[in-house]
């Protein structure tokens, strides 16, 4: 079984970029009106809310997850949906090897972060957060659900 956001990770992509393109579009256009005009002024204003837009979105943190259950490994990539931060990363967890999951409600339940733990001869690991951001809330029930089958085995 594969899930994953990957649409919902073009259209953070997206927004990222052309936030960012508002932004500079606003404060050049600024600069042609002059900064001491009412149009100048206006688009300084355009240009600092679409600032804060961006600024929240940055703040939900969206991370491309793809989550594979292959023969007998958990699989998970992953890297941020930031036009500029990405990094991608990899996890195999073996399903014998799988002790269990959290997800972290931030934000005032706005923003939820998943981590995963696996057992280990020497005690359990617990791997860095990824944020689930991106992901829609019948995405979340599908891998919290996946995930519980996955701890039962």
């Amino acid at each position: 079984m594969l899930i994953d956001n990957k649409l919902n990770t073009a259209r953070f992509h997206l927004y990222y970029n052309m936030m960012i393109f508002i932004c500079l579009f606003c404060v050049a256009l600024a600069l042609v009106f002059g900064l001491n005009t009412l149009d100048g002024q206006i688009t300084i204003g355009f240009s600092v809310v679409f600032f804060i837009g961006y600024l929240i979105i940055l703040g939900i943190n969206p991370f491309y997850l793809s989550t594979a259950f292959q023969n007998d490994l958990l699989v998970i990539r992953y890297f941020n949906a930031h036009p500029w931060l990405k990094k991608p990363q990899m996890m195999q967890i073996p399903y014998i090897q799988y002790a269990n999951y959290e997800i972290i409600s931030k934000n005032m339940g706005l923003h939820s972060v998943l981590i995963l733990y696996q057992r280990l001869p020497e005690g359990v690991a617990k791997y860095p957060p990824i944020s689930l951001g991106a992901f829609s809330s019948e995405q979340k029930e599908m891998l919290i659900k996946s995930l519980n089958n996955l701890a039962k085995r």
